[in-house]
């Protein structure tokens, strides 16, 4: 996994990027879906979660894969209280 953290205008961004197997552009549609999961022990709740509570304080979540080759994660959050609504 590579870890990377950047300022982009008024945002800090942390960057997710690892080697896995990847998801198909139909698993990207749904990753951010309550209850979608592909694992089998899993809720289907932790992105949506996140992406929840990322927009509370008006940020966001990207996310790029590619099957075979790996995803990358972008959380995207003002780098100010203010913007963020703190």
């Amino acid at each position: 996994m590579v870890i990377g953290a950047k300022s982009v205008g008024e945002f800090a961004e942390i960057t997710l990027r690892d080697t896995g197997p990847g998801m198909s552009a139909e698993g990207l549609e749904k990753i951010f879906e309550p209850l979608y999961t592909t694992k089998i022990q899993g809720t289907g709740l932790g992105l949506t979660v996140c992406q929840g509570v990322l927009a509370k304080h008006n940020g966001r979540m990207d996310v790029h894969s590619k099957e075979g080759v790996g995803a990358t994660f972008a959380v995207k959050l003002p780098r100010s209280a203010e913007a963020a609504g703190c």
